[in-house]
């Protein structure tokens, strides 16, 4: 017999437990109305015994009544008193047994004895108490042996009724054993019974989970060995909370080799990427160390360009400094030239004046109209400044003739300075635009200075900026580098942890 649930098996086996008792309960209440019957059966007969030897149903302190009111210890009034006395507790026991019927002895009780009793009442009521009452001994005498008889045949009654009242009680009393001992071997065999029949089942019941048990024990003690490759029978038909196990033990078998396989994959690419790590982070740490050492180079080296280029952006300051000073002096040279060349053209142009007004003078004698024409023409030519030569050839014209043999004189004088004007003019051209050149040379070089010092300026704020920036690289690389000897020990760290989780994943065995 192969039980597939759990809670039907402890079911069966708690209902053959409660089947038994109530069987058990069964039997002892059925025996116990039995012998309850049988008991009571004893008892009623003991009572009927019991009433029926002594009065009032024994109707024999009735004859001791009659006896002694025929004898004439009792008076006839006391003797009818006792006489009616005792019929009425007569009457009332036959009451009592005629509503509680005594099982077995209704019969013997109100049959042969009850009517002799009655015949007995009646005969010694008529031929006994009504003769005494009338005071006639001698007839009462003769009715009490006449009563006599019918007491007697009370009497056999009485006996018969006692004894089929102890027979019958002697009966019930062996009933009552007999019952009370079948009631014990039965009993006793249903206990028997019951308890073979759930040793059994239990049996069954043990056999369907104790195999089980065992063989989800012996998988778990597999895997707590590390043995991941082990395997157990599985009944798939079983549906119970044991059927449930066994799948569970399976699966989580199944799970866990799942697991511990990539773990152990993982655990190995780990254990290798960390040492790579490991290696990478100490050649890093080298590099580092190398670019710090650089760095410091750096630094030093960007400190020096910082002191020179300062010292650059000072000397392109004095140098603007001073070339804004040539060009303002350049500038003052190149308008005080500016002046002398102004000077030097009015010079000449009044050299011209002269020379052309020496020229109209000495050609007065001949052509006075047309150079007064000529003067008016160039009046008008020279505009504000004409005026003067209007008045000076109307002076002229009436001049001419004392002037003539002067002008040629003049004219002659006039033409040798205007010669050196014109060499000195040309001369102070030159030099005007060599000032010019000068200054405008100066103004570039000032300019140049200018950017030149400007650039400096912005230099040397660059190179304070990248000796600043390269201060924080270099502080930067060392907290790498320290950062990186940190993770080369973690790295490390992390490799024997990894090559102890390998380790540790090796004590399972794995199917292959």
């Amino acid at each position: 017999m192969k039980l597939k649930s759990l809670n039907w098996s402890i079911f069966l086996l708690g209902a053959i437990g409660v089947l038994a008792s109530l069987l058990v309960a069964a039997e002892g209440g059925w025996m116990q109305s039995r012998m309850g019957r049988n008991s009571t059966e004893v008892f009623v007969a003991k009572d009927v015994v019991a009433d029926i030897l002594p009065p009032p149903l024994y109707l024999i302190e009735l004859r001791l009544v009659l006896s002694q009111g025929v004898e004439g210890s009792m008076d006839a009034a006391e003797t009818r008193k006792q006489f009616d006395r005792l019929v009425s507790e007569y009457g009332q026991r036959v009451d009592y047994w005629r509503k509680t019927p005594p099982l077995g002895l209704e019969g013997a009780l109100l049959g042969r004895q009850h009517e002799a009793g009655q015949k007995f009442i009646a005969a010694a009521r008529a031929q006994v108490v009504d003769p005494l009452l009338a005071g006639d001994a001698a007839a009462a005498r003769k009715g009490l042996a006449d009563v006599h008889a019918v007491y007697l045949e009370h009497r056999a009654g009485v006996d018969e009724t006692v004894a089929l009242g102890s027979k019958l009680a002697e009966t019930s009393m062996a009933q009552f054993e007999a019952t009370r001992s079948l009631s014990t071997v039965v009993a006793i065999a249903i206990s028997i019974g019951a308890i073979v029949l759930v040793l059994l089942f239990y049996r069954i019941v043990l056999r369907s989970i104790q195999q089980p048990l065992e063989s989800c024990t012996r998988l778990a003690s597999r895997i707590a060995a590390g043995d991941l490759a082990a395997s157990e029978p599985v009944d798939a038909d079983r549906s119970d909370t044991i059927g449930a196990l066994q799948k569970a033990h399976h699966e989580m078998q199944t799970r866990l080799a799942q697991v511990v396989s990539h773990v152990r994959q993982n655990s190995e690419s780990v254990a290798a990427a960390s040492s790579q790590i490991a290696q990478g982070n100490q050649d890093l740490s080298q590099r580092t160390e190398e670019q710090a050492s650089s760095l410091q180079q750096t630094t030093a080296s960007m400190a020096d360009l910082n002191t020179r280029i300062q010292q650059n952006s000072d000397s392109a300051r004095q140098a603007n400094q001073l070339a804004m000073s040539a060009s303002t002096v350049a500038v003052q040279g190149g308008e005080v030239v500016g002046q002398v060349v102004t000077t030097m053209k009015s010079i000449n142009d009044s050299s011209q004046r002269i020379s052309d007004i020496i020229g109209v003078i000495d050609s007065i004698a001949f052509q006075t109209n047309i150079l007064a024409l000529n003067a008016a023409v160039e009046a008008a030519r020279a505009g504000e400044q004409g005026r003067g030569f209007a008045v000076v050839a109307s002076e002229v014209r009436s001049l001419a003739g004392r002037s003539g043999a002067a002008a040629r004189e003049i004219k002659d004088l006039i033409n040798a300075s205007v010669a050196r004007v014109d060499e000195g003019t040309a001369l102070v051209d030159q030099a005007g635009a060599t000032m010019q050149e000068v200054v405008n040379s100066i103004r570039r070089v000032t300019d140049i200075m200018g950017e030149i010092n400007a650039a400096s300026v912005e230099q040397s704020r660059g190179a304070a900026q990248v000796g600043q920036a390269v201060s924080l690289i270099d502080q930067a690389t060392q907290q790498n580098a320290a950062l990186v000897e940190e993770s080369a020990a973690a790295a490390e760290s992390l490799k024997d942890q990894a090559r102890q989780l390998v380790q540790s994943v090796a004590v399972f065995r794995l199917a292959h």
